[in-house]
């Protein structure tokens, strides 16, 4: 059975609201801005709970799927178990990668959030199976639980960020990136899809072509256009009904600002 690490932080005043971390590509609960942001939450009063994206931090090999920017279901999850054990006032803050996950699941339909669903069960069968508490409660939950929501440097044009990663100007952070999921298809999370391919192409060495090759195939998409076309955040900001707040640098090298000048903001009002 799948698992996701989450790191909880109560505290002595137990109707305290809860606030749930998300950390960006190939962070953890150990991220030093989660760490940061968690100490200073608690020195507020809030109850926090650092989130382990599948694969990563001590939460590793606990999953046998890895992550994606559009994987909202675990994010779901999370927020359901919070709400059982921890609050029932929930907010959710998530970081570059984890900022995009926070839109897409605020924002998206159940269609969407049973097309992973599927895509899950595909590669592994039980995926909530039916003796999961989680899985008795799944469909007596609202479709998005945070009652707020915050989006740190989200890439809410997952194309656009891929162009911006395999670009010259982004390269030493391009080949940590890409070392790092190496690793993982090396330790075998990606099973046949690794197995399938000629040996030569197993490593990849852009993004398009790891997207194309393992990310997009193994979250149930058709390729890497599709993938950047679901997963974007940003096509989902006119959907979220709840209050948030959108943070992005002008200067952030990695995440692209450009689109954030495209939304008509003015509707958001």
């Amino acid at each position: 059975m799948d698992r996701i690490l989450l790191k909880i932080h109560r505290q002595k005043r137990i109707q305290a609201p809860a606030v749930l971390l998300v950390h960006g590509m190939e962070g953890s609960s150990e991220s030093v801005y989660i760490v940061k942001i968690t100490e200073r939450l608690l020195s507020r009063g809030f109850h926090v709970v650092r989130m382990n994206l599948r694969q990563c931090g001590d939460g590793r090999n606990m999953a046998r799927m890895t992550y994606n920017a559009a994987m909202t279901v675990d994010i779901h999850a999370a927020c359901a178990f919070l709400m059982d054990n921890l609050s029932e006032r929930i907010a959710l803050v998530g970081y570059s990668l984890g900022g995009n996950m926070t839109l897409k699941y605020m924002g998206e339909t159940a269609a969407e959030r049973s097309r992973q669903i599927r895509a899950l069960r595909k590669a592994q069968p039980d995926y909530l199976e039916r003796e999961s508490p989680i899985r008795k409660r799944w469909s007596d939950l609202p479709l998005r639980i945070p009652e707020c929501w915050v989006a740190v440097s989200a890439p809410l044009d997952l194309k656009a960020t891929q162009v911006r990663m395999d670009s010259d100007r982004a390269r030493v952070y391009r080949e940590q990136f890409l070392n790092e999921f190496k690793l993982r298809v090396d330790s075998g999370v990606y099973g046949e899809l690794a197995r399938n391919l000629p040996e030569a192409h197993r490593r990849p060495d852009t993004f398009y072509r790891f997207d194309t090759l393992y990310t997009a195939p193994a979250g149930g998409y058709l390729g890497a256009e599709h993938y950047y076309e679901v997963g974007s955040g940003g096509n989902y900001l006119s959907k979220i009904k709840t209050p948030g707040l959108l943070l992005h640098a002008l200067d952030d090298p990695l995440i692209p600002h450009e689109p954030i000048h495209e939304i008509p903001w003015s509707q958001y009002k």
